[in-house]
């Protein structure tokens, strides 16, 4: 609403009529009724009125409408006058020919209305200059209804604010008033009504000071934490926010600003993410240890498999060197299933696993547990009962992970059952599900293990004279697989010596036309292929002379290096069918030398296989982007290696 204003001669009436005789007839009354002087417009439709009202650099004293008009009636004009629209806001006096239209105009918000009928100089006056009055009496009201609600505000947002500091400025940022916690936090004593807040706090940041020049152009501007220094010197941290308040004129008559002290939430805040970076780096570290760990233990592991395949063609059937080379077999596949049990856990306590899922038969993942487990239980004399329905079973299930599972429940029943002891394999149904029971008749679990035997690193017998070995995390990477599986793994035992049972409940699917195939025994009988060109690139001598040995053995031409530039170079000059790289070795990586092989014409062919202790997936993903067919981590079965080499074409463009 605009201010009322004083009417003095001449008075503006813009005269919205479409009858010319009607015009002249108002214009005569309102000269006779009145000693004012008047300037009068006039406009015979409401579209030209309102454009004109639009236009008009200050609004007429008061517009004299006619109820009907050609385009529009008075209804509808005083809805557009009062809905804004750019428009301005004035006094209406309604003329009308109809008696029952009267109230309507004065709900619609005319002043006052007067009949054709009876109009005469003095009536039509008197309801202008009463139609005035009115409209500046509700102009009055408003502007103190809108100083009221102004002071209602400022008073609710101080007491809303109370718990914090709140002060009130004026516009030229002079305090009106201010809160004892206000004046404790920033360090002000007695009286600081009428003070300007620029002088109370000299070093105001530029930052502040541009704040406070927003909020008096009518923005509205907080700040979630901002860093500031007191009078005694410490450093704070506060949370606030500056609103403009409105004086009773409806302008912005200063600021209202309230602040929080939150320095203690800050410092907690910087101690948990100070935390937080510790713990991160303590789990990066930590897997870069385990994975250095299995890289340096798998390193010593691939020569002395290549040598023990060596001696397989050399020794004879039954003699005590064939004992040995099986006995070192066991032993090794065995720490070969520590390092990838190390490195497991590791990427599910970091939700880097990820399951490879597939609806197969449950048979397929027992049958690869057995061969993968058989070492373990016939080196102990233990006798295994297989119990698996007839009909298929089918689970949605990662083969290679589920396997796993039963093959770690295996080899723990046959690590802690006395020898020649039974273990029973058996499979029931419940509902949808269906449940995988390993059974010993071993040393048992007491009542106080069973509801530990998950956790990490945790042994069911600690003693000396009964250790078993191991790292005590096979069972828990056994419930956290199974659980990734969307099942259940119980432990059960009737106390110590009593032997122990292991239930893994899965959910059951339904058959499926493709079945996937069950995993091969990692140590079949080579697979017999063609005879092929091999260039081996392995920094460690051990590894590389066993495997060359090896591969010669099975009749391939095989040629060593020790780095990555000689691997490049003798791949260009023995032009080899099969080149096996290590990654890390010295003056070029493997990665690097697989990428210049690549660029080789000749190279489109050749199989070439990251043969590496490295089995971090961003590092199998690097030997992808390289240019690799295959990454293997060391070390690389027998029976994987031949089965690569008989997969290849008889010949090779």
């Amino acid at each position: 609403m605009t201010k009322s204003r004083e009417h003095t001669a001449p008075f503006h009436v813009l005269c919205i009529e479409d009858s010319p005789e009607d015009r002249a007839n108002t214009r005569q009354m309102l000269l006779l009724g009145s000693s004012r002087r008047y300037i009068f417009t006039e406009v015979d439709t409401g579209a030209l009125a309102l454009r004109m009202l639009r236009d008009m650099p200050r609004p007429p004293d008061c517009i004299l409408l006619d109820f009907k008009l050609p385009d529009m009636d008075a209804l509808e004009i005083i809805a557009e006058l009062r809905g804004g629209k750019s428009l301005p806001s004035c006094p209406v006096v309604v003329l009308t020919g109809v008696a029952e239209s009267g109230p309507q105009v004065i709900v619609a918000g005319a002043q006052d209305f007067v009949g054709k009928s009876w109009a005469s100089p003095e009536s039509l006056t008197r309801a202008i200059e009463s139609a005035v009055q009115r409209y500046n009496l509700a102009l009055e009201r408003e502007r103190v209804a809108d100083a009221l609600y102004a002071s209602e505000q400022v008073l609710r947002l101080f007491v809303q604010n109370a718990p914090a500091a709140v002060a009130q400025f004026d516009r030229e940022m002079r305090y009106l008033c201010a809160s004892g916690r206000w004046q404790q936090d920033y360090g002000f004593t007695g009286d600081i009504t009428g003070r300007s807040h620029y002088e109370l706090v000299p070093d105001l940041s530029d930052t502040m000071k541009a704040v406070y020049r927003r909020v008096l152009d009518g923005e509205t501007m907080s700040s979630d934490g901002d860093r500031s220094v007191r009078a005694d010197g410490s450093v704070r941290w506060e949370k606030w926010e500056a609103l403009p308040w409105r004086d009773a004129t409806g302008g912005i008559g200063g600021i209202l600003m309230s602040s929080e002290d939150i320095t203690e939430r800050v410092r907690a805040e910087e101690e948990l993410r100070r935390l937080a970076a510790e713990l991160s780096d303590a789990a990066r570290r930590k897997d870069e240890f385990l994975a250095t760990l299995a890289h340096e233990l798998r390193n010593p592991l691939a020569p002395i498999r290549s040598g023990l395949h060596v001696l397989q063609f050399t020794s004879g059937v039954g003699s005590a060197a064939d004992e040995a080379r099986m006995m070192l077999e066991r032993q090794i596949a065995q720490m070969v299933r520590l390092v990838d049990d190390l490195l497991d856990v590791s990427r599910i306590c970091g939700g880097k696993l990820q399951l490879r899922k597939e609806r197969i038969e449950l048979a397929g993942a027992l049958h690869s547990a057995v061969e993968i487990s058989r070492p373990l239980i016939d080196a102990g004399g233990h006798v295994l009962t297989v119990v698996v329905p007839s009909q298929p079973i089918f689970v949605d299930a990662d083969m290679t992970r589920l396997g796993q599972v039963f093959a770690n429940l295996l080899s723990n029943a046959a690590k802690f059952s006395e020898r020649n002891g039974s273990i029973h394999l058996s499979v029931a149904f419940q509902g949808g599900n269906v449940l995988v029971s390993v059974k010993d008749a071993g040393i048992g679990i007491t009542p106080d293990m069973l509801g530990s035997v998950f956790r990490m690193f945790s042994q069911v017998d600690q003693s000396l004279e009964k250790s078993q070995g191991g790292l005590g995390i096979g069972l828990s990477l056994v419930k956290q697989l199974v659980e990734l599986h969307g099942g259940s793994v119980e432990a059960r035992s009737a106390g110590a010596g009593q032997g122990s049972e292991f239930v893994v409940t899965l959910p059951m699917v339904a058959a499926v036309t493709r079945v996937v195939p069950p995993l091969l025994a990692d140590d079949l009988l080579p697979i017999v292929s063609v005879p092929r060109r091999i260039l081996v690139a392995d920094d460690n001598e051990d590894a590389a002379d066993s495997l060359a040995m090896l591969l010669t053995f099975l009749g391939h031409d095989v040629r060593t290096v020790g780095d990555g530039l000689a691997a490049v170079a003798m791949a260009n000059a023995f032009r080899p069918e099969v080149i096996l790289l290590d990654i890390g070795m010295p003056m070029l990586n493997g990665h690097d030398a697989c990428r210049r092989i690549r660029a080789e014409p000749w190279s489109s062919a050749v199989l070439l296989i990251a043969l590496t202790g490295w089995g971090q997936d961003d590092v199998r993903d690097l030997s992808v982007e390289a240019g690799f067919n295959h990454h293997i981590v060391k070390p690389v079965s027998l029976a994987t290696l031949t089965r690569l080499l008989a997969e290849m074409p008889a010949a090779l463009a």
